[in-house]
């Protein structure tokens, strides 16, 4: 997905084959959005792409990335620093390729970013910790880890906030599952047996949760009329005619994908 001026659409649908390689097909993607225009401020992803593959990609268009990284031994230990207040809460550090890395450009200068779950402090999760009242293995699961190639700050002062606000914009992932959610109800539920026609109604999900968003986009900026006015059809409406215009007027075109 991404996100511009305010608004959240998907930019594409990609069939990944499990276990294949996924920085290819967003290379490729990323590539798309350039030649239309876009320029791409940062990469946010989810656990899954926080790895030196991605970040070595990504480092190949000058683009930055932010992640929540895997708890691996390396992580698990500077958790385990930060908890008995002996590391700051960003830490700069460094990637480097292995056996089974794709790409080989060497080291990778990132930062590890440590934050409190939303709702705790870190105050108070070293205090329940030396209590007694929890395990190592729960303060563990109240801090949030991510991992980052921004350009840090000069100030070492101003390290922390930089690393709090990465941390904020990287909880905005969570903008694809909720779109992924919403845009579900788009399309008649498809119990099709061919991947084909799955992917047909999986595409037209997205095409048709996209075009819900752009048409509300201009009206919310409309703040001096009623809010139901200012967010348009509603999802369930926009849905039902978009599906019927589809199905009216494409009629052949279904059954040939079919």
């Amino acid at each position: 997905m991404i996100y511009s001026n305010g608004c959240t659409i998907f930019a594409g649908a990609v069939l990944n084959r499990q276990g294949s390689q996924k920085e290819a097909w967003i290379f490729q993607s990323l590539m798309t959005l350039l030649s239309w225009g876009f320029t791409i401020k940062r990469v946010i992803a989810d656990r899954e792409f926080s790895n030196y593959d991605m970040l070595a990609m990504l480092g190949f268009l000058n683009v930055p990335f932010t992640g929540p990284v895997k708890r691996m031994p390396a992580i698990r230990k500077l958790i385990d620093q930060f908890l008995a207040a002996q590391s700051p809460a960003v830490i700069p550090c460094s990637l480097h390729p292995s056996a089974t890395t794709h790409f080989k450009v060497g080291p990778i200068n990132v930062h590890v970013i440590l934050k409190a779950a939303p709702g705790m402090t870190i105050r108070a999760v070293r205090a329940a910790l030396n209590a007694g009242t929890i395990t190592i293995a729960d303060a563990r699961r109240q801090v949030y880890s991510f991992i980052t190639t921004e350009k840090a700050p000069g100030k070492a002062s101003s390290m922390a906030s930089w690393g709090m606000r990465l941390a904020n914009l990287a909880r905005y992932r969570w903008r694809i599952e909720t779109g992924f959610r919403v845009s579900d109800g788009f399309t008649p539920s498809s119990h099709a047996r061919y991947n084909k026609v799955k992917t047909f109604w999986l595409v037209m999900d997205r095409v048709n949760y996209d075009l819900w968003k752009l048409q509300q986009h201009p009206q919310r900026k409309l703040k001096d009329v009623p809010k139901s006015w200012r967010e348009g059809q509603t999802r369930d409406r926009f849905a039902e005619v978009t599906t019927s215009y589809l199905v009216k007027n494409h009629a052949e075109f279904i059954a040939s994908v079919a």
